[in-house]
């Protein structure tokens, strides 16, 4: 199956959150598929790196949130700004900014939206299988049985599922589309895993670590563009789909591990796994919630409806451990004999 879907933009797409993580794979990957790009960014200067011909624009969510002149004349917008860590800003950011930016769409005449939500809206679910007809966790406000994990973490999860809500209150002529990807990763991320302490890779060790790569998770988002722009949805429709790569065979950190280890003989990638019930009890004491129901690492998350539209991953986990091998094994000066067992 082609990656590809032809649709030819008659107008550049907007990308939010340009600089960032994901937003610079997404810039990319619009440019290579010959799409004019019109970025947008909080910091004051452009990327290293950046594509060549890519229009950018600075805006700060915190200070103005007047968006028609970003959004003018743009055919597509991928909304990927977004607050994370800071509470004090998330629901300026993750609500108001995409209620607005919904908003200025609508007025533009632009034919699709696509968000970037996140898994973290379903918080600790009562069944292992996750689909996005889950339910989801309480918007307007905090029940903290819901979702096993830190105050921040519970306020991103809720303020994402109001930006998503904000778009259905917003939707009328354009097509929507919300993505709500897993643990986005890249091999910068796998290689710092060896930094982490010999106690902390015990209790993770049976937890799933629900990674999926940031090139496919970019991929995702532009071939779910295109399909709007190619005339897939209706007008004023909100569609949900997860990206996860969560069926990958070995998934748990333990697995993970072990594979760098087997394959780099570096002694920061051994572990000494300790039983999955001592991690979810001392996560449970830490909080203090009860572990009632499935924790975010015993979750399965299913990507089934989207590959029901066509889609499949394109680069997948494979290539992003195995270059994260390499790159270890370049920065040791050493070669590995056992490269070929990588993931």
């Amino acid at each position: 199956m082609s990656d590809r879907i032809d649709a030819a933009a008659p107008g550049p797409v907007l990308v939010t959150g340009a600089s960032g993580k994901i937003g610079r794979f997404v810039v990319a990957e619009l440019v290579q598929r010959g799409h004019r790009v019109r970025a947008l960014t909080s910091r004051n200067r452009v990327p290293d790196g950046a594509p060549e011909g890519v229009e950018w624009r600075m805006k700060n969510f915190l200070e103005s949130l007047d968006l028609d002149a970003e959004v003018a004349g743009c055919a597509a917008v991928i909304h990927l700004a977004a607050e994370i860590a800071d509470m004090s800003r998330m629901h300026r950011v993750n609500v108001e900014a995409t209620r607005a930016l919904a908003a200025a769409s609508e007025r533009a005449g632009v034919t699709v939206f696509c968000y970037t939500s996140s898994v973290s809206v379903y918080g600790s679910s009562l069944s292992r299988h996750v689909t996005e007809d889950s339910p989801t966790l309480t918007a307007d406000k905090d029940v903290r049985p819901e979702y096993i994990a830190p105050e921040f973490l519970r306020a991103y999860g809720r303020t994402k599922l109001l930006g998503e809500a904000a778009l259905r209150g917003e939707a009328r002529a354009v097509r929507y589309v919300v993505a709500r990807p897993t643990v986005v990763i890249d091999v910068e991320d796998i290689v710092r895993l060896g930094q982490l302490g010999t106690l902390r890779k015990a209790l993770i060790a049976r937890r799933h670590a629900h990674h999926v790569g940031v090139r496919d998770v970019a991929h995702a988002l532009v071939w779910l563009t295109e399909r709007g722009l190619s005339g897939g949805g209706a007008p004023g429709e909100v569609s949900v789909y997860n990206i996860a790569e969560d069926e990958f065979p070995d998934s748990s950190y333990e697995k993970i591990f072990r594979t760098l280890y087997a394959s780099t003989s570096q002694g920061a990638f051994q572990m000494w796994p300790a039983p999955g019930v001592v991690d979810r009890l001392a996560t449970a004491m830490r909080l203090g919630v009860l572990p009632l129901r499935y924790s975010f690492g015993q979750m399965h998350f299913s990507s089934d409806k989207l590959k029901r539209e066509g889609y499949r991953i394109r680069f997948g986990l494979s290539s992003v451990y195995g270059q994260a091998i390499r790159e270890i094994m370049a920065g040791t000066g050493a070669a590995s004999p056992h490269e070929s067992r990588a993931v």
